[in-house]
């Protein structure tokens, strides 16, 4: 902050002053810019002491949610640079997290210049309401932390590494168990939603979103049906009467199934147009007529 400025005015914006700082702002005053000989800026300081009013009363003046802009300032020598949002899951701050999130529009998967997205943070310190908070905010449970060098600006964070440590790996190594707990459960909760998502989409291309429910009961999902298919015995068990030669045929041959190679399946399907009796061919037996080829139901008779 400059020198020939009066200094930001720490104890009004902890009581939640707007106009102090506002008041501060109009007279020169960066709300972004760290203090002088220190690392963080004022909403750093305040998210991390997990001053409510006063993270409020900055986010209000217009201070950065998710920090100073990228190569603002310097972090001191082996230090990460966090964001505020970073420092509230690590002093256990859930108000201020939900606060920066939902007020500020702080991106709840963000990483930190080593790599480490608030939710471990959360983790790693055992605070469970700070984790139930960035989960609500749409933190994922499943993100996985990555090298310093790794991590780059907010291009980087779209994707998470195949190496690193979950959230919930992190707090079951440091002996946190509820915490560990909770964020598999909802790693669980974002796996399963996804799977049942992707299997809902699927019948509904198919005109036979009714079935969801039966699938789901007989214990067929998404991803049991990308690993092994469908045969006879399997729609059967879902319930798919035999009058729905079509459609049987359609689940069979994962037609239309959304893994990028089913163009072979598609082209077999491809004749069944409607999910009722649309071949009239061998609709009484359950053997060649049904699943099968269709193509020797008249003239196999010696």
């Amino acid at each position: 902050m400059s020198s020939g400025l009066a200094p930001f005015p720490v104890d009004e914006a902890r009581a939640g002053s707007t106009h102090t700082v506002a008041s501060w702002q109009q007279a020169g005053g960066q709300l972004d810019a760290p203090f002088t000989f220190e690392d963080w800026a004022p909403l750093q300081l305040l998210a991390a002491e997990g001053c409510l009013p006063g993270v409020k009363s900055l986010l209000a003046c217009g201070a950065r949610a998710e920090g100073r802009a990228s190569g603002a300032g310097r972090s001191l020598a082996g230090v990460p640079v966090h964001s505020p949002l970073h420092l509230a899951a690590r002093y256990g701050h859930a108000s201020v997290c939900a606060a920066l999130c939902s007020e500020g529009g702080a991106w709840a998967n963000a990483r930190d210049s080593h790599g480490f997205a608030p939710l471990h943070y959360a983790a790693l310190h055992n605070h469970p309401a700070c984790a139930e908070s960035l989960l609500a905010a749409g933190a994922d449970p499943r993100l996985r932390s990555t090298s310093a060098a790794a991590v780059g600006d907010k291009g980087n964070n779209q994707s998470s590494s195949s190496d690193g440590y979950t959230p919930a790996e992190i707090a079951r190594a440091a002996g946190h168990i509820e915490v560990a707990t909770l964020l598999e459960e909802a790693a669980g909760d974002t796996a399963r939603g996804t799977d049942q998502n992707q299997l809902r989409a699927w019948l509904d291309e198919l005109g036979c979103g009714e079935y969801y429910a039966k699938f789901l009961a007989a214990g067929y999902d998404f991803g049991f049906i990308a690993l092994h298919g469908l045969d006879k015995d399997d729609v059967d068990a879902i319930g798919v009467p035999l009058s729905k030669l079509g459609l049987r045929k359609k689940l069979i041959t994962k037609y239309k199934f959304p893994k990028g190679d089913n163009d072979e399946d598609e082209a077999a399907a491809g004749e069944s147009g409607d999910d009722d009796d649309d071949d009239g061919s061998g609709s009484g037996s359950e053997g060649s007529g049904d699943e099968g080829s269709n193509s020797d139901d008249g003239s196999g008779s010696e």
